[in-house]
């Protein structure tokens, strides 16, 4: 009777395990939707366009914006990526994903992740629960955490 039990309290725990995981991640991909579909947002046509958002944004933030190389591309994601020492490159992909906010987002990834030596793998915890969120978070809100 006790194994019984504790088998049904464990599985009860997975599944409530496996509903917080898709409510989390559901709400991780909304919020990004929201950053590159908002109604709102302030969307890059051109490159001149992506260098001047990226300039304010990156004093904004209290970054030397001559230390990020920006790019609009034709990538499926946008991305920053690490490229000549402290220099930053920053893809932003072109058509609904060029915005400000993405813009934001992708910044702040560079300003509080970009100081270990080697980059997380996008599918570690590290990135998944703490370092996607927060930069989410600024790029929708303008929230610092």
């Amino acid at each position: 009777m006790v194994q019984t039990e504790l088998l049904e309290y464990a599985q009860a725990a997975v599944g409530w395990l496996v509903k917080g995981g898709a409510a989390y991640f559901a709400a991780l991909l909304g919020a990004q939707a929201f950053i590159e579909g908002s109604l709102f947002r302030e969307r890059i046509r051109d490159q001149l366009g992506l260098e001047l958002v990226v300039a304010q944004e990156a004093i904004r933030l209290g970054m030397d914006p001559l230390s990020v190389r920006a790019n609009l591309s034709n990538y499926n994601t946008s991305h920053i990526g690490r490229k000549w020492g402290l220099k930053a490159e920053l893809h932003i992909s072109a058509g609904f994903g060029a915005s400000r906010g993405r813009v934001r987002h992708e910044l702040y990834h560079k300003l509080r992740d970009f100081n270990r030596k080697e980059p997380l793998s996008t599918l570690d915890p590290r990135h998944l629960f703490l370092e996607e969120p927060r930069a989410t978070i600024y790029g929708c809100f303008g929230i610092r955490l």
